[in-house]
């Protein structure tokens, strides 16, 4: 965990999602997470980019649009952040 003095970590795969402190996870989303997230999260759903767009609550053409861009707004990261927490959980609910 990073020390006051240590600045927090970017957000830059699934698993910095998990690692990142509060702080760090906070500033990532303030700042928007990187857009391949959708697609290693996709993958880890096995949804296509239609459900995922759905699920971040915007079309598929602004999804794809995010990908150029390569960051996704402060709205969509929370709600990929929370669509990431939840799989997390239910993942291991599944492996107990």
């Amino acid at each position: 965990m990073p020390t006051p003095s240590t600045p927090p970590r970017p957000v830059e795969s699934f698993e910095d999602l998990r690692a990142a402190g509060l702080s760090g996870l906070l500033e990532s989303i303030d700042e928007g997470l990187p857009a391949r997230l959708t697609g290693e999260i996709r993958e880890r759903l096995a949804v296509d980019p239609e459900e995922m767009a759905s699920l971040l609550g915007i079309s598929p053409r602004t999804l794809k649009r995010r990908g150029e861009s390569g960051t996704l707004t402060p709205v969509e990261s929370e709600r990929l952040y929370r669509i990431a927490r939840l799989f997390r959980k239910v993942h291991q609910c599944f492996r107990e």
